[in-house]
């Protein structure tokens, strides 16, 4: 999508800049303590349009702060949107939210150079209510969500970017946005949604700076192609989808995934690793998208497609080990910036997280208490949904890969290779090609490692 296409969203859903500000003059007012709220929620991504959603439907005052010139517009390609996560927050989302298509054909690919194991699956069945998942633009998808929390009576004002919080007493009073328009906006609640390098927040000593070992480094990037091209070559249908994850090869073999997935009219491409990992191996990021672009079965997929976005940014990755506290005197914390992403549940982890945070701040008006024992509700509710839950039983998963670097290169290759072996025809009986095919997995992996592996693996997954 050209980036003028999400300012064009921007102006047609009425994210106008002067426009809002004259509604801040009528709805806050302003003086010498500044614009005042019943929340301010920084940064219109998932985590905080669904807080600010949910706070302006009960009828609170708020402002909901966004960097750049749109939502999304901070956010190049998109993700998938699972969704019996995110109907319990917008029922029939699907009715009326700028989706790129129902997701059909879900594949894994574990790539060499030369060479690719697959598995997936298709069936039609994705492509109708209640659904599974949907493929989303951010730069389409974000700026519909934030026109939910408008509509809802929020005030959504771009190029807001908040330089610093306020604080009083120790505890956190609101934000300053820096020039040009040098504003205070506070509340007795501010909810961080500012995203994964959570600037704000280690800058108050909220939450520690990020480490490079708990954060990814991922490059995306949009190719445009008709959409009838885009459904011959994956085999869809219109209002269809086609995601692929790929290991191995596409992320030169280090920790890190990559993946495929088609929108309406383009393709979308990203691949990344953990931060450390790749200035250790001093890799320049943009080669892992040109060596997936450039895999033999990958360049057909893209063949004629024209760039239209790139971009890079850092996701949290440390799991449910590297959680900080998410509740302080007079802010709660959401979405990226609290380090909710588990695998392919970023978007919604941060949605539910907003809803969280909107009920945690709801509870805090009607007691009038707004310190951190009483927003610890919104820790207790993560807790006791599945966004927890589900990080909390794959908390081993950055432990495991510190112990085994070498995985995402030696399985790879090894299932590349036993599947190469097994679809050869040799004038052999099959007795003897078990033992060839046995010999080969040895000679990757003697079977004391490939027995210890086995082992880890269930201790991570169980």
């Amino acid at each position: 999508m050209h980036p003028w296409e999400g300012e064009r969203l921007a102006r047609e859903i009425g994210f106008r800049t002067q426009t809002a500000l004259a509604r801040l003059e009528e709805l806050a007012g302003t003086g010498p303590g500044g614009s005042r709220f019943d929340c301010v929620v920084v940064g219109a991504g998932p985590a905080g349009s669904t807080a600010a959603y949910f706070l302006a439907r009960a009828g609170l005052k708020v402002a909901l702060l966004e960097q750049g010139p749109f939502p999304g517009a901070k956010n190049v390609g998109g993700g998938a949107l699972y969704t019996q996560m995110m109907a319990p927050l917008f029922p029939g989302f699907w009715r009326e939210a700028p989706l790129e298509g129902a997701i059909v054909n879900q594949e894994y690919h574990l790539l060499t150079e030369d060479g690719a194991v697959t598995l997936g699956v298709k069936n039609a069945r994705f492509a109708r209510p209640p659904y599974n998942r949907f493929s989303v633009l951010k730069a389409r998808f974000d700026p519909w969500l934030a026109r939910q929390a408008q509509r809802a009576g929020a005030l959504v004002l771009v190029n807001h970017k908040a330089d610093s919080l306020l604080m009083e007493g120790g505890r956190v009073t609101g934000v300053l946005v820096g020039r040009p328009y040098a504003r205070e906006f506070r509340a007795p609640v501010t909810i961080l949604a500012e995203g994964a390098g959570a600037i704000l927040a280690s800058k108050a000593g909220l939450i520690p700076k990020p480490k490079k070992e708990n954060m990814s480094l991922y490059v995306k990037e949009v190719l445009a192609l008709p959409p009838e091209t885009i459904r011959e070559r994956f085999g869809l249908r219109p209002g269809q989808a086609a995601v692929i994850g790929l290991f191995g090869h596409s992320t030169a073999y280090l920790t890190g995934t990559a993946a495929i997935y088609t929108c309406r009219d383009c393709i979308g491409i990203n691949a990344g690793s953990i931060l450390n990992r790749m200035a250790q191996a001093r890799l320049n990021p943009i080669a892992f998208l040109e060596r997936i672009k450039a895999h033999p079965f990958v360049r057909p997929l893209i063949a004629g497609a024209r760039p239209m976005e790139f971009m890079a940014r850092l996701i949290p990755d440390g799991g449910y080990p590297a959680i900080p506290k998410l509740h302080h005197a007079g802010v709660l914390i959401a979405g990226d910036t609290a380090g909710l992403v588990n695998g392919t549940h970023g978007i919604n982890n941060a949605a539910v997280s907003g809803r969280f945070a909107a009920e945690a701040v709801l509870a805090a008006h009607r007691k009038g208490d707004f310190g951190a024992e009483a927003l610890a509700l919104y820790r207790e509710l993560l807790e006791g949904s599945f966004v927890m839950t589900d990080l909390r039983a794959h908390a081993g998963v950055p432990r495991f890969y510190e112990r085994h670097p070498d995985v995402m290169d030696v399985y790879p290759k090894l299932a590349n290779e036993l599947a190469y072996q097994l679809a050869m025809v040799y004038p052999m009986p099959k007795r003897e090609k078990r033992r060839l095919l046995w010999r080969e997995a040895l000679a990757v992996r003697p079977w004391p490692r490939l027995l210890g592996d086995i082992v880890d693996t269930i201790r991570v997954v169980r």
